[in-house]
C-alpha cells in the first residue's frame, strides 16, 4: 500500500464527496423505498378514488426522485475517485508499506555490507 501526501484542502474536499455520497445515496433508498411501499398499498389495500389517484400520482414521483438521487450518488462516487487519482498521479508516495505479517524490508547497515 503506498502512502502519499495530502494538503488539508484536498482532505476537505474529499471529506465533502464522501459525505456527499452517503447522504444521497441515504436519500435514494428512502425515496425508492417510499416509492415501493405506495405501489404495494395501491395494489394490495382497497382505496378510495382519491387516495388511489394520489398514490398513482406519488408513487412514480417517489421511485424518480429515488433514481435521480441514485444517480447523483453515482456521479459523487466516480467524481471523488477521479480526485483520488488525481491526487495519485500528482503526488510522490512517502513511503510503501507492506500488508502482511512479514516486516518491510529495511536497508543493510554498514556492518551487513561486509
Amino acid at each position: 500500500m503506498k502512502i502519499y501526501p495530502v494538503d488539508e484542502e484536498q482532505l476537505e474536499h474529499l471529506a465533502w464527496w464522501n459525505a456527499a455520497s452517503v447522504a444521497l445515496f441515504g436519500i435514494a433508498g428512502a425515496f425508492l423505498g417510499l416509492g415501493i411501499d405506495l405501489i404495494k398499498d395501491l395494489v394490495t389495500d382497497d382505496l378510495s378514488k382519491e387516495a388511489e389517484f394520489a398514490l398513482t400520482v406519488s408513487s412514480p414521483i417517489a421511485l424518480v426522485a429515488g433514481v435521480l438521487f441514485l444517480a447523483g450518488g453515482i456521479w459523487v462516487q466516480l467524481t471523488r475517485r477521479s480526485q483520488v487519482e488525481r491526487i495519485k498521479q500528482n503526488a510522490r508516495p512517502v513511503r510503501q508499506t507492506v500488508l502482511n505479517d512479514s516486516p518491510p524490508d529495511r536497508p543493510k547497515s554498514a556492518e551487513e555490507h561486509e
